[in-house]
């Protein structure tokens, strides 16, 4: 029987302010998950701070031992908290060494003294104290930021210098995770890379090959011993591409032969060229267009009413009243642009970006600055009518989606034991690539207990018996023009 890869539970968008994150992780670990894979900038460091309470509740109230549950985090990432930081040492003079200056808000780094500080930190989050405490697996975060970055300078190094570079950093790295792991600060350490599955032709690929040489060029009993990269159902170059061992080898069979833990990422989010697809089915309410309609009209004509009448006469600051007036557009942008979103995930990301702090700003004046009834009143009922209309929207591309879902999953059915075929999208995207073999741990991201049940179900589920012919069948099936268009 085929060996399946253990569930690991992914925290990218955990907070430590959210009781439904803590309880989905708390729940998660008491069921028998194992692995829990966090990050220093995953929530600007928040993510981090609930994986250590929930670990030190459930120790506390003897439901498991440390020794039990793997502790994966990562660093490089220069975001949020660490960006003031960074910013804070480059004026005072004392910089971190080797920073990627990436983009405003974004810089990188895996220097040595920055990854000592960092790891400080990220003890302190998740409640590990030096000398009782251990971080079970670091792994550099993203490392080939470096690259991008390198090419983009106006002084251009050659490809070859960059690749030397981006390696000698990477042995500087390994060389201090080496000393910690002999000091059981950290046990193992490793890279989580999104280009590891790509071609070797791409300018940024990182090579597992030379990755592996390094490490043994430190010490011949390195701890060296985990990768992690993105799998799923439609990336699924970790499988295909030979980009390793003169394009003979996949990155999954050079980590299997050298006897590295694989760990996938983004098992339900693939990232394409048409952007990111969710692999899962949608709860949706069907709801007529035309109600759609004719919510937009009457907010269009309420923003009217507000701009062109009542606002004016309530003796607003210029500042304010230029704010609110400009935020008062989105039935309009709407009326525009609702049938050209493309996809569920497109709106939800512009929901997210545009919308929500728009609304936000609107219910903070409307509540607190504004205090002529009226106006209040009808501004408050224009903020809820805007976002029905988001949720109409949404339900709209939610459908598309999951015609989309249904497409895919019937692949897989025509490919498994029909006792599998109740699974949902989600369910068999997870299994298909836990399946595979070379892949050790498979992470799901669970922000809601409903999410951690779907998961916890398939801990019993056998391996599928053939999930590569489930990826070929996928590659071939979905490079085809009907899918692009996602009118299946």
């Amino acid at each position: 029987m085929t060996k399946k890869a253990q569930i690991g539970f992914g925290t990218y968008r955990i907070d430590h302010i959210t009781p439904e994150h803590y309880q989905a992780l708390y729940t998660a670990i008491e069921n028998g998950i194992k692995v829990i894979d966090t990050s220093s900038n995953y929530s600007d460091g928040e993510s981090e701070k609930v994986v250590g309470n929930v670990i030190t509740d459930l120790i506390s109230e003897g439901k498991i031992k440390r020794e039990d549950i793997t502790i994966i985090t990562k660093g490089g990432y220069i975001q949020g908290q660490n960006y003031k930081l960074a910013q804070k040492r480059k004026e005072s003079g004392k910089p971190y060494s080797d920073v990627v200056e990436y983009s405003p808000g974004l810089w990188h780094c895996i220097s040595p003294d920055f990854l000592d500080e960092q790891i400080s930190f990220q003890y302190e989050r998740l409640n590990q104290s030096k000398g009782r405490g251990y971080i079970d697996v670091y792994l550099l975060h993203n490392p080939e930021y470096y690259i991008g970055w390198a090419f983009n300078l106006k002084n251009k190094l050659s490809g070859e210098e960059i690749r030397n570079n981006f390696y000698a950093r990477i042995k500087k790295a390994f060389e201090f995770l080496e000393e910690l792991s002999k000091k059981n600060i950290i046990r193992y350490y490793g890279i989580s890379s999104n280009t590891f599955p790509v071609s070797s032709s791409k300018y940024d690929f990182v090579s597992l090959e030379k990755i592996i040489s390094i490490a043994e060029s430190i010490n011949s009993s390195h701890h060296f011993k985990y990768v992690q990269f993105p799998f799923n159902l439609i990336e699924s170059g970790a499988f295909f591409e030979k980009n390793q061992k003169g394009s003979s080898k996949s990155v999954l069979e050079l980590a299997q032969k050298h006897k590295l833990n694989v760990i996938i990422n983004r098992p339900l989010n693939a990232i394409t060229n048409q952007g990111l697809i969710r692999l899962a089915e949608f709860d949706i309410k069907e709801i007529p267009e035309e109600d759609t309609e004719k919510l937009l009209t009457v907010c269009s004509l309420v923003e009217e009413d507000l701009k062109d009448g009542m606002l004016q006469n309530l003796n607003l600051e210029e500042k304010t009243l230029e704010s609110l007036t400009s935020v008062l557009d989105m039935a309009q942008k709407l009326k525009e642009n609702y049938n050209h979103f493309g996809s569920i995930e497109h709106l939800k990301d512009i929901i997210e970006n545009y919308f929500v702090p728009r609304i936000d700003y609107l219910l903070k004046i409307f509540t607190e600055v504004i205090k002529d009834k009226e106006v209040s009143e009808k501004g408050m009922k224009y903020v809820e009518d805007i976002m029905k209309i988001l949720i109409h929207i949404s339900n709209h591309y939610k459908g598309i989606a999951n015609k989309r879902s249904g497409f895919i999953s019937r692949i897989i059915d025509e490919n498994i034991d029909t006792k599998y075929f109740n699974l949902s999208l989600a369910q068999k995207a997870i299994q298909t690539v836990s399946s595979i073999e070379g892949v050790d741990i498979a992470l799901v991201g669970a922000r809601k207990e409903s999410y951690v049940k779907e998961i916890l179900a398939l801990q019993s589920t056998p391996a599928f018996a053939n999930p590569g012919k489930i990826l070929l069948r996928l590659k071939e099936e979905l490079s085809k023009e009907n899918y692009r268009t996602a009118e299946l």
